[in-house]
């Protein structure tokens, strides 16, 4: 005759219903999506002027920029590219900018053009603020803060830490 088990009920897993008024029963793992075998999709990239309040990082890699020539349409508020073979007869409407890859730290990917010196060498310190902003962006974060007293942008270097 075989020896009856002893049953610990504090081992023993439950067979009886879970409770329906327990919300913490129904919260996911943090970890669902990795399990879940997804694979979050870069879909959208805005081209834009980094927020104020976000400090962002540059792709140092010259792969991850080019110098454009753009049209800026400032009543709607866009920029176009300009195709090189048409920029003869766009002359006087095009800027000339660099298009920097950036990312903020939420990880939102962004495009941001930075106007690059005019060949007479009239320059803006608004244009040069931003261009230093971009360049020192390649090794650290830095937040943008447009300044009109200083007729600049002032740029925040964030410390290491």
């Amino acid at each position: 005759m075989p020896k009856p088990t002893l049953v610990d009920p504090a081992t023993t897993p439950s067979t009886a219903a879970p409770d329906p008024f327990d919300l913490a029963s129904l919260r996911l793992n943090p970890s669902f999506l990795e399990t879940a075998g997804v694979k979050k999709l870069l879909t959208t990239v805005p081209a834009r002027r980094p927020s104020p309040q976000d400090f962002v990082r540059v792709h140092p890699s010259p792969e991850y920029r080019m110098d454009v020539a753009m049209i800026d349409l400032k009543d709607d508020g866009e920029d176009y590219i300009v195709r090189p073979e048409v920029l003869a007869e766009l002359q006087g409407e095009t800027v000339f900018k660099t298009i920097f890859t950036a990312v903020n730290r939420q990880g939102v990917v962004f495009l941001w053009p930075v106007r690059l010196p005019p060949p007479d060498d009239r320059t803006l310190a608004w244009w040069t603020s931003s261009r230093e902003a971009a360049e020192m962006a390649m090794d650290k974060w830095i937040r943008l803060t447009a300044n009109r007293s200083l007729g600049a942008y002032e740029i925040t270097v964030k410390r290491d830490g």
